[in-house]
């Protein structure tokens, strides 16, 4: 059953940014240098050490590092192919688009993509590992979302497109939510604890007003993403009403 949206963003929504503002507490226990840069670098990271210590492991390691590089490269493809054939034995209809063109530009990009987090030295030898994966994985993750809302606004009707608009709303309002409860909040109260211990000096405080400006405006952010759920809600009654008058006529 779908929530109904003043109940999402009235309670849903603070009551996860205060889940996020205190994991953020417990966090920073267990990872003190944790940053925002390691969530989206982190699988590439992983993967890469991963595959950087197998390959050198031995002969029947390389060969297997390789193998497992153009699997994770390739596995975009594979998912949809076997979400497809399945569709296939099921008898129901495969529904190909020229946005599945994306995945295909997305595994050629994971062959660099991947090969640059085995060896991340060799394309940025004067950046930190971390931030020059990072960089690379942005545009992964965009091309994957450019894929994902072309293949939700291609097939279903009036209503059912608006219906999947406003779940991508409320998922982006979901994940600003865990931004700012995760990653803002801590940096105003370090902004404010560095102010007070420095005794209070004007540059401290523009660290404070930086870390403020910056929740607020993620605030502002959710508040965008709540009026336009609502309006999506509206067009969609809207386009249901008439599409019920049509069938009666």
């Amino acid at each position: 059953m779908r929530l109904k949206k003043p109940v999402f963003f009235s309670v849903i929504i603070p009551a996860l940014f205060l889940l996020s503002a205190a994991a953020a507490v417990l966090w920073s226990f267990l990872v003190p240098d944790f940053s925002s840069v390691w969530i989206l670098a982190f699988p590439f990271l992983l993967a890469g050490r991963g595959l950087a210590a197998l390959s050198l492991s031995g002969a029947a390691g390389n060969v297997g590092a390789w193998l497992l590089y153009l699997f994770l490269s390739f596995l975009p493809v594979i998912l949809w192919s076997g979400f497809q054939i399945i569709r296939r034995r099921r008898k129901q209809p495969v529904t190909a688009a020229g946005a599945d063109l994306l995945l295909f530009l997305l595994a050629l990009y994971g062959l660099f993509l991947w090969y640059c987090a085995v060896n991340p030295a060799l394309l940025f030898p004067l950046l930190p590992e971390e931030f020059s994966v990072y960089l690379l994985s942005i545009l992964y993750w965009s091309l994957l979302a450019a894929w994902l809302l072309l293949r939700m606004l291609r097939n279903g009707s009036q209503t059912g497109i608006l219906s999947r608009l406003q779940l991508l709303v409320q998922f982006s309002a979901v994940l600003y939510t865990i931004y700012a409860g995760f990653f803002r909040c801590p940096a105003l109260f370090s902004s404010l604890s560095a102010w007070t211990a420095h005794g209070r000096d004007p540059a401290s405080f523009l660290s404070v007003i930086q870390s403020a400006s910056a929740l607020c405006l993620d605030g502002v952010l959710i508040g965008i993403l709540a009026c336009a759920s609502r309006l999506l809600a509206a067009l969609r009654k809207h386009f249901y009403c008439q599409e019920i008058g049509r069938a009666h006529v």
